[in-house]
């Protein structure tokens, strides 16, 4: 049982905080005041079931810092973020709902993980009066099951992938928010299996404070011993059990599985990409995972290397969203690029001391041909090459 006036608060699928699971009467203003910086509910979003939980500490006297947000974009993609703010006091609350109206801003804008995750440490510097804070924010494509992950001192998201041993995703951390001014964090992309669960969490989950690596060695190990529970709710209710009755922190975990989407094996693919230096290795795993079991290897690297120029090349010159398409069809794989720039791509003389320019000799030199359509609505262009499938 979780202590008086401290209900376990936990959502079913696609449910956030539900302001019903307590009544409001009797309610400390406490858990009133956490239940206002949670989810009221998750969005539905295909290919991804979630499920939230917000187990309290067992003591009454603080207000919690521990904070999630689900947050749906254009084409499909997701971003799950988590985090912590140092202190479990008024000013902590502030601040985490500061952080979190902040973090849902930048990622509407179209900010990559990394990006936002920046941003953030300097708008967090100006408000947190030496408090620190962590933050680990999960950007998913769910059709592809890409991840692109940045951390700001969090401990890492846990996978649990089918027949494998659950894992930590580790790559791309960096020191909490609000350690100095100035910092840049940098961001990993990944590809999962179907099915595969991904768990973000607080450390309250760990045990918090010292006991955290410690615990982290005890919930891969608890979780391994239940490696074929995958399904989003049944990881919650393992994970309630795993923190126990009376957690010494608030603890906060969301879990999604990555299921995948049906996918028409004829071979066509169209997704929104924002203008992020992130998008040119998200395009790169979408055209690999489509591909993957339609052409050779050599082709599907061709393609992925070329998509990854163009989409590159687009970045520099439009802050709008891009459209990538690609087609296969009677032997042909052509790959489009849209955005909404009316500047054609040039082929420049570059040097060997150059760094950059190279990318539409490499469509040149590879593909069998490429060209620019601009749009029939006088709205942009798309650039796109053509290679063999074989």
């Amino acid at each position: 049982m979780s202590p008086p006036g401290f209900p376990t608060v936990h959502s079913g699928q696609n449910r956030g905080v539900d302001q019903q699971d307590a009544p409001d009467s009797g309610e400390l203003p406490q858990v009133r005041l956490r239940r206002a910086l949670l989810p009221a509910r998750l969005p539905e979003v295909e290919g991804l079931p979630l499920t939230a939980r917000y187990l309290p500490a067992g003591s009454p006297d603080g207000v919690g810092a521990d904070w999630y947000d689900v947050i749906p974009l254009e084409g499909g993609a997701v971003a799950l973020v988590v985090g912590d703010v140092q202190g479990a006091d008024l000013t902590a609350t502030v601040l985490t709902a500061q952080l979190r109206g902040a973090v849902r801003a930048y990622t509407l804008e179209g900010h990559a993980p990394a990006a936002v995750v920046t941003r953030i440490n300097e708008l967090h510097l100006g408000l947190a009066d030496g408090r620190t804070a962590t933050l680990a924010y999960v950007l998913v494509h769910p059709a592809e099951r890409i991840l692109t992950v940045a951390r700001a001192g969090h401990p890492p998201p846990l996978l649990v992938a089918p027949g494998e041993d659950p894992c930590l995703l580790e790559a791309a951390d960096g020191p909490p928010l609000g350690s100095r001014p100035g910092e840049v964090w940098r961001e990993a992309t990944t590809q999962v299996a179907p099915g595969s669960a991904l768990v973000l969490y607080t450390d309250g989950l760990l045990g918090g404070g010292p006991a955290a690596e410690d615990g982290l060695d005890r919930l891969l190990e608890r979780v391994g011993k239940e490696a074929p529970v995958r399904e989003p709710d049944r990881m919650a209710d393992l994970l309630t059990e795993f923190v126990g009755d009376r957690p010494e922190q608030d603890a906060v975990f969301l879990v999604g599985r990555l299921a995948g989407a049906d996918r028409d094996p004829g071979s066509t693919l169209r997704r929104t990409l924002p203008p992020t230096a992130e998008s040119a290795g998200v395009a790169r795993w979408l055209v690999n995972d489509l591909l993957r079991d339609l052409v050779d290897e050599d082709t599907r690297d061709t393609a992925a290397l070329l998509t990854t120029e163009l989409v590159s090349n687009a970045i520099r010159h439009t802050r709008d969203e891009l459209v990538i398409s690609v087609r296969l069809a009677a032997g042909r794989l052509r790959v489009g690029v849209s955005d909404s720039s009316h500047r054609r791509p040039q082929l420049v003389q570059v040097g060997s001391r150059d760094t950059s320019g190279r990318g539409l000799h490499l469509v040149q030199a590879l593909a069998d041909g490429w060209g620019v359509d601009p749009d029939e609505r006088g709205l942009g262009k798309t650039v796109w090459f053509e290679v063999a499938a074989g």
